[in-house]
């Protein structure tokens, strides 16, 4: 299995992800808003695509074909993952899709949209939190 969708390569490109939900949650919010506002909204914006690196996406893929059911503590994470299987299983069923092995399938279904990013408003607050100190210490620099 080739790792095109490493997890490093995944963080990074949902960490521009982010920004841009973020960005947009902004615009929705309004302007007399807070920061929880806006991270509330934006973890609930749909995402231009799954942000699951494609091992853990198989794997799951994997299994949930053959009857093991994954259990997932946190509802954000269970759920961004049901519908990851929902859109594979609707992938499998279309025409051409029907030589393709399960990875292959795997890899489509995670450049599809996603439902949102997956990420609770707590730890998506921190995020911003973190990236804006950097920016205001970059900023702040002669």
């Amino acid at each position: 299995m080739r790792h095109k969708n490493s997890v490093s390569q995944v963080n990074i490109e949902r960490d521009k992800e982010i920004r841009r939900l973020y960005r947009e949650a902004q615009k929705l919010a309004g302007t007399p808003t807070t920061i929880d506002r806006i991270c509330q909204i934006a973890a609930n914006l749909p995402a231009s695509k799954f942000y699951i690196s494609d091992y853990w996406a198989f794997r799951y893929v994997k299994d949930r074909t053959n009857g093991i059911n994954k259990v997932f503590k946190d509802r954000r994470k269970r759920t961004l993952y049901n519908a990851l299987y929902d859109v594979f299983k609707r992938q499998q069923r279309k025409k051409e899709n029907e030589n393709k092995s399960i990875e292959s399938i795997v890899n489509i279904s995670l450049e599809q949209p996603a439902p949102f990013i997956g990420i609770a408003p707590v730890t998506l607050h921190k995020y911003i939190r973190q990236r804006l100190n950097i920016y205001q210490y970059d900023k702040k620099k002669p």
